[in-house]
């Protein structure tokens, strides 16, 4: 955030109710384009779509300003579709740092933690999902809504 604010290309949007902010987006406005890396909300106040009001407001804002692009990155979900059908491919790119504890991160994050997820796949082919019927969570945890 540092050396992008130096640079002049942080970009923070703040949603208020009052005095208290509710919705935020921590971005990047570089060429025309609004790289939104982290959108986020009050979840006690989700039914307002408060995600969607600062998108709609920050939009707003980006054309005024002669922005030709938002880019809202990262995977597919289903409040993007909500403001495009187009999809891009992307990547994720990791830097840990050379120490125990980055090989450490690396080997869990690159072996073990995709070894498991393997192991369990082939358990459910062979043996099927649980009789509750409990739908399985994402070890690393699913997209953030806006």
């Amino acid at each position: 955030a540092h050396v992008l604010s130096a640079r002049g290309e942080l970009s923070l949007h703040f949603l208020r109710a009052g005095e208290r902010r509710v919705a935020f987006h921590f971005a990047v406005e570089a060429g025309g384009v609004y790289y939104l890396f982290k959108p986020g909300y009050d979840e006690a106040l989700a039914r307002f779509g408060l995600g969607h009001l600062l998108l709609y407001e920050v939009a707003k804002a980006l054309v005024g300003r002669g922005a030709k692009e938002i880019d809202l990155l990262g995977d597919d979900m289903p409040w993007k579709r909500e403001w495009t059908a187009q999809l891009r491919p992307h990547a994720f790119h990791y830097v840990l740092r050379p120490t125990r504890f980055g090989r450490a991160l690396a080997a869990w994050k690159f072996t073990a933690l995709p070894l498991a997820r393997f192991v369990i796949d082939a358990a459910r082919a062979r043996f099927g999902r649980s009789p509750a019927g409990d739908e399985p969570r994402s070890i690393e945890g699913e997209g953030e809504k806006p």
